[in-house]
């Protein structure tokens, strides 16, 4: 990134030996046939509605330039026109009066920070010609609640619309890479689609979408970077249309609540369990999920002597639910133990409170008391003896039961 932007500001420093131009109220600079909407020289910064003409002293208006509107917080709309083929880098940085705009169809690239920090920007207009949307494109527009992301757009640069108010994303099959934290905190953000030319979700992509339930995963992703959903505690279903499953990052679905579904191709679970997707639900395409509701023992508390067993018995609700796998544990395996299907061994007197775990964390409890053995009788090893004067005899106790 830091290339880039040196690039531009070294093009531009050229430029600027070119002289300033105020035509109407908008500043320009010449290069033959073409002209550039350039920063206001002065501390007057542009404000209000801008209408940029196509044609100025007959050069056509091609670009608008590096900090052209940077912190005009007094301009509320632009019109661009459809001259225009490039926004560069910072064009409208920080303009947060700024409400609405409509990129024309002859813009082919969005620059790094185009429109960063654009808090009042509810409503964007991308037009069809654009293959790119540079880094920190739209991030940080807090108003921003929708925007429809063309189908040339080839690449979405490095935290593009991070912490807009985005409520979905249509991410179309055109795009081929999205960069780092591109939607990371975007709170609002419901849903998503994911085109099949992406090949990799990147590092944070989505992460802290905290309200995020719903997320389809294109047939060519390969891989899911580190933390990129990490936080998105919201989550109810993802789709992975991927044949192979994609290899996850680290903490790529942490925090992912254990309700959440997995939808695979058909024939695919057993190769997404191979493969690290460890979800409570996971299903094929078209299959219809059934959530748990509740889980009940048939007995809340046994008795058991000691050296005897009990066999518990759990039943899920509803009784077609998709997962009815259960766990079984005990809080004291030095008073009773519990095998994984449920049944209890006493083996001290005690208490111990057995429990049965669904897949998704419900539970249900039996207390077990193992009551001490009673003792039925003690005999001595001698019913009689005789000592001489000082002298002793150990006798032995026998207890029945020992």
């Amino acid at each position: 990134m830091k290339k880039i932007v040196l690039t531009t500001m070294f093009m531009l420093s050229s430029i600027s030996l070119w002289s300033q131009t105020l035509v109407d109220g908008i500043y320009y600079l010449f290069s033959g046939t073409r002209a550039f909407v350039v920063e206001s020289p002065s501390d007057n910064k542009y404000s209000g509605a801008v209408v940029i003409p196509s044609t100025v002293n007959s050069c056509s208006v091609t670009a608008i330039g590096y900090d052209a509107f940077r912190n005009c917080i007094g301009l509320t709309s632009v019109t661009i026109p459809n001259s225009v083929t490039s926004i560069s880098d910072y064009a409208f940085y920080e303009c947060s009066g700024l409400a609405s705009v409509t990129i024309p169809n002859s813009v082919t690239s969005i620059g790094h920070f185009a429109f960063t920090n654009c808090s009042g920007l509810a409503s964007v207009t991308i037009g069809n010609s654009v293959t790119s949307i540079g880094n920190y494109a739209f991030a940080s527009c807090r108003g921003l609640a929708s925007v429809t992301i063309p189908n040339t757009v080839t690449s979405i640069g490095e935290y593009a619309f991070n912490s807009s108010d985005l409520t979905s994303v249509t991410i179309p099959n055109s795009v081929s890479s999205i960069g780092m934290a591109a939607f990371e905190y975007c709170r609002g953000l419901t849903s998503v689609t994911i085109g099949n030319s992406v090949t990799s979700i990147g590092h944070s992509t989505f992460r802290m979408c905290s309200v995020l339930a719903s997320v389809t995963i294109g047939n060519s992703v390969t891989s899911i970077g580190d933390y990129a959903f990490d936080g998105c505690s919201g989550l109810t279903e993802i789709h992975s249309q991927n044949l192979t499953p994609p290899v996850i990052g680290n903490r790529a679905l942490y925090a992912t609540p254990l309700t959440c579904a997995l939808y695979v191709p058909r024939g695919y679970v057993e190769a997404y369990n191979n493969a690290g997707w460890r979800f409570v639900y996971i299903l094929e395409e078209g299959d219809v999920l059934i959530t748990i509701t509740g889980i009940t023992l048939n007995k809340p508390t046994a008795s058991i002597t000691i050296g005897d067993t009990e066999q518990l018995t759990a039943t899920v609700q509803p009784t077609n639910a998709t997962n009815k796998t259960v766990t079984w544990s005990s809080n004291n395996t030095g008073i009773a133990t519990v095998s994984t299907s449920g049944l209890v061994t006493a083996l001290a007197a005690g208490t111990a409170t057995i429990t049965a775990t669904t897949a998704d964390g419900k539970r249900a409890t039996c207390t077990v008391t193992v009551p001490p053995i009673p003792v039925a009788s003690v005999t001595l090893n001698k019913n009689t003896t005789t000592l001489a004067v000082g002298n002793s005899e150990t006798l032995a106790a026998t207890r029945l039961p020992t």
